[in-house]
């Protein structure tokens, strides 16, 4: 048992009282139960839950992490990670001037909700103007990486020095397979002198500091291939990939590189596979693979309108992509984005309304914490399912891979949606009609 803090207490006794005024709470439609989802976890100082580091968060801006509300939220929902860019023009405008203080608040509330930082030292916003080129025009978000490498290693050494005490993981330089990142052109060879440098500058200021490396966008077989061929598994303690498939799931077999219609094509399952196989061949079997970004739009509005799919689909991928990051021993998958911005995204939109998502990422949070699987697709071909042992009990993922079936529940079992509210009819019949959409089956351990 758990104290609960003043505000928990509150909103537990408020909970009570109305569950009393309207009797026994029915569920009408996906988005139903909100109310018992969101407001007296959200209350939480901090989550008493067995979630691990494994469930993370991602955004693209400090901006989003300087609020107090943030760090409040995300512990509620499970989040024990999040990915954030700690801006170089930000925090060094001028040649040896260093400003701290939004990053010393941001450091300050991850500590106190017990949330993980793993910050991008590169991210969106070009290098500060004196220590080289900016953008590739007025016009464009093109960025040019880090030119001055004296520059760029000091900048990393103050950094990591200042936060040794509580920053272990570091991220060099978002997705630099795209122009976007590395005007005008990507180049592994040049990416992996950065990556030497920044690691030995890391190391210099604190001798426990972990590289995350790569970090490309999809699954750049290619990058990946030319950047372990320049030495790049020497330099880092994980590789990062952010397998954006929008608007398509993690079961289909697309193009693995989302921006290179003629990439190799797999599930997600499948790409993590040929990256593992990459890794082996370069002598880097046991260096850790991350997930470190991967969203999922649901809103039409967001500036690529055919990536956006239904809230509630965007629910269901998300927890097929946790799913199959655990079976295929992925160290961390990181949502993007927990709020804010990019709110086409958010598991929590900018009024501080929860999404079908977020209520789904909460049930994989719950359901899975720390469990390791014990096995999987011990059923029909049709039907996807893994298992993850608990103390007490187990529980099963299960989705059908196309169209519907069903499958009888054995003595003892109960079956929950995909949100983690109890499938009603399911229980009373004793079968559970299985969609694409996963489903839990929870059984006691004997």
């Amino acid at each position: 048992m758990h104290d609960l803090d003043p505000d928990r207490r509150r909103c537990s006794q408020r909970r009570r009282n109305r569950a009393r005024r309207q009797g026994p709470h029915r569920r009408d439609d996906d988005r139903a139960g909100f109310d018992r989802v969101l407001p007296c976890r959200a209350a939480a100082r901090t989550w008493p839950g067995e979630t691990s580091r494994f469930f993370g968060g991602a955004g693209s801006s400090a901006a989003s992490h300087d609020d107090e509300e943030f760090f409040r939220l995300a512990a509620a929902a499970g989040v024990r990670s999040t990915r954030l860019p700690f801006e170089w023009a930000e925090i060094e405008p001028r040649k040896n001037e260093f400003v701290w203080d939004r990053y010393d608040r941001i450091v300050g509330w991850a500590k106190r909700y017990g949330i993980e930082l793993v910050p991008t030292l590169f991210w969106d916003n070009p290098q500060p103007a004196w220590a080289g080129k900016g953008k590739a025009n007025a016009s464009s978000d093109d960025i040019y990486p880090p030119e001055n490498l004296n520059a760029w290693t000091d900048f990393v050494q103050h950094v990591v020095a200042r936060y040794k005490n509580d920053i272990q993981w570091w991220i060099p330089v978002n997705e630099p397979n795209l122009s976007r990142y590395w005007y005008p052109r990507p180049d592994a060879t040049a990416y992996v002198a950065l990556l030497r440098v920044t690691r030995e500058a890391a190391l210099r200021a604190n001798p426990d500091a972990k590289i995350l490396g790569l970090s490309v966008s999809g699954i750049d077989l290619k990058f990946l291939e030319d950047a372990f061929k320049a030495g790049a598994l020497n330099y880092v303690d994980a590789v990062g990939l952010h397998p954006y498939r929008a608007p398509r799931g993690p079961d289909e077999r697309v193009p693995l590189q989302m921006f290179n219609p003629n990439a190799s094509r797999g599930t997600l399952r499948e790409g993590f596979q040929a990256v593992r196989r990459l890794m082996d061949k370069y002598n880097g079997s046991q260096k850790k693979l991350w997930v470190d970004e991967l969203g999922q739009p649901y809103r039409e509005d967001f500036v690529l309108p055919n990536w956006s799919v239904p809230e509630a689909t965007a629910a269901a991928y998300l927890t097929k992509v946790y799913v199959d990051a655990k079976a295929a021993a992925i160290e961390r998958v990181l949502w993007f984005s927990f709020w804010g911005d990019y709110g086409s995204f958010a598991l929590v939109k900018p009024d501080g309304t929860p999404t079908l998502p977020f209520v789904a990422y909460r049930a994989a949070a719950d359901r899975l914490g720390t469990a390791m699987v014990t096995g999987e697709d011990t059923r029909a071909a049709d039907i996807r399912s893994v298992r993850f042992p608990r103390p007490t009990e187990s529980t099963e993922v299960l989705w059908s891979v196309q169209g519907t079936t069903d499958v009888a529940l054995q003595a003892g079992e109960r079956a929950f949606d995909l949100y983690g509210f109890p499938a009603g009819e399911a229980n009373a019949s004793r079968r559970l009609k299985l969609t694409t959409s996963p489903s839990y089956i929870v059984r006691p351990k004997s």
